[in-house]
């Protein structure tokens, strides 16, 4: 699954870059959704980090140098970031889908551009204001490339993120439920409850008195 999310998320952020390089690095309100795939590599990498450099020390287990102990609050950092990351690609997902939805019922020109913009770029107006209040503005590009490539690029980019949240919440599941988790978590309870009742003073009898 950590694997999955960093497959995932190169992607994402792939698309992402090819589609600013488009843009001539002009960016507009509606690009938020392209930069999921940073959380997504994020929460990748911090669980390969736990799957693989972390582990649970039992007294007498043999230390390595490159392993180091797995601490609660390392799992739940891993979780948390899992967490946001399933969150915003649910959101980029549902947003994609809006955008594709609102282009899809658009009429596209090219009018002159702003100052400082090129020379290519469309506009395409929607009765749809589902996105960007129905103006859709694509700098960089004719209407004849935006309408070549930005209906499978946003399909696409709605299908990645949703694979994406389905991975964040597997690994999510998966290390809060997860046998060895479970395992140290009642030896380290029964340790301490040990502990505990070693540590009590002996009450002494009324005849030693």
């Amino acid at each position: 699954l950590c694997m999955a999310q960093l497959f995932l998320g190169s992607l994402l952020a792939g698309l992402a870059i090819w589609k600013l390089s488009i843009q001539l690095h002009i960016y507009s309100r509606g690009d938020w959704p392209l930069y999921s795939g940073i959380l997504v590599l994020l929460s990748g990498w911090s669980g390969l980090v736990l799957v693989c450099c972390c582990r649970y020390y039992y007294p007498g287990s043999k230390h390595h140098t490159c392993i180091f102990p797995i601490k609660t609050s390392s799992i739940l950092l891993s979780l948390f970031i899992s967490l946001i990351s399933s969150l915003l690609t649910l959101v980029s997902s549902i947003s994609h889908l809006l955008h594709l939805i609102t282009f899809h019922s658009s009429h596209c020109s090219q009018p002159p551009p702003p100052p400082g913009w090129p020379p290519l770029s469309c506009l395409c107006l929607s009765e749809s204001r589902l996105w960007e209040q129905g103006e859709l503005v694509y700098p960089g590009s004719s209407c004849a490339q935006i309408n070549t490539f930005l209906h499978p690029l946003l399909l696409s980019l709605t299908i990645l993120n949703l694979l994406a949240m389905i991975s964040s919440l597997s690994y999510m599941l998966l290390l809060s439920c997860s046998k060895h988790n479970l395992t140290f978590r009642n030896w380290r309870n029964s340790r301490k409850t040990e502990i505990s009742e070693g540590c009590h003073t002996p009450m002494l009898s009324r005849n030693v008195m």
